[in-house]
C-alpha cells in the first residue's frame, strides 16, 4: 500500500511540475520577460525534467543490479536465514527505477505528444516505445520478485535487465 501511495504522489508531483513548467514555455523555449537581455536557458525546463527522470531511472536500475542479494540459485536456506526481501536496498532501488521511469513517461507524453508519429521507425516514436517497454520490464520484474530472500529469483532479473537495456536504448536514440 505504501508503494502505491508513493507512486500516486510522485505522478501528482510530476503532473504539477510539468503544468508549471509548460505554462512558462512556448514551443520549447522559455519566455523572456526582458527582451534586451541575451537569451539564457532556464535551469529548470520541462525537457530537462523529462531527461533527468529518465536518466534517474537508469541510475536506479544500475543500483538495483549492484545491490542484488548474493547466493546461488537453489541454495537451501532455513527459516532463520530467510529475510523479507521487500525491505532491502535492492527492492527500494527497483521501485525507484520503476517510479522514475513512469514519471519520465508521463512527462514525455505531456511535453512531446505532438512529436509522436505513426511511423514506428521515427526516432521520437521509437524512443517512446522503447522506454515504455523498459519501464514495463521494471514493473514486471518487481511483480515477479520473491517476497523473502533465499527462495530463488523466479527469473525476475532477466526482466529487469531487459527493461534497463530497453530504457537505455530508448534514451540513446534521443541523446
Amino acid at each position: 500500500m505504501k508503494v502505491k501511495q508513493c507512486m500516486i504522489w510522485g505522478v501528482m508531483a510530476v503532473l504539477f511540475s510539468v503544468s508549471q513548467v509548460y505554462a512558462g514555455e512556448q514551443d520549447g523555449y522559455q519566455k523572456l520577460d526582458i527582451p534586451d537581455k541575451p537569451f539564457e536557458e532556464s535551469y529548470f525546463t520541462g525537457n530537462k525534467m523529462h531527461m533527468y527522470l529518465g536518466l534517474g531511472s537508469i541510475i536506479a536500475a544500475g543500483i538495483t543490479g549492484i545491490t542484488a542479494p548474493g547466493g546461488s540459485e537453489g541454495t537451501a536456506t532455513t527459516a532463520a536465514t530467510q529475510t523479507n526481501a521487500q525491505n532491502t536496498m535492492h527492492a527500494y532501488a527497483a521501485t525507484a527505477a520503476a517510479a522514475l521511469g513512469g514519471a519520465a513517461i508521463v512527462s514525455g507524453l505531456l511535453l512531446h505528444f505532438d512529436d509522436i508519429e505513426t511511423d514506428v521507425m521515427d526516432p521520437d516514436t521509437l524512443h517512446m516505445l522503447l522506454t515504455i517497454l523498459g519501464t514495463a520490464g521494471y514493473v514486471y520484474a518487481i511483480s515477479k520478485a520473491p517476497k523473502v530472500t533465499g527462495t530463488g529469483t523466479n527469473g525476475h532479473a532477466t526482466a529487469g535487465i531487459a527493461g534497463a537495456a530497453l530504457m537505455a536504448t530508448g534514451i540513446y536514440l534521443e541523446w
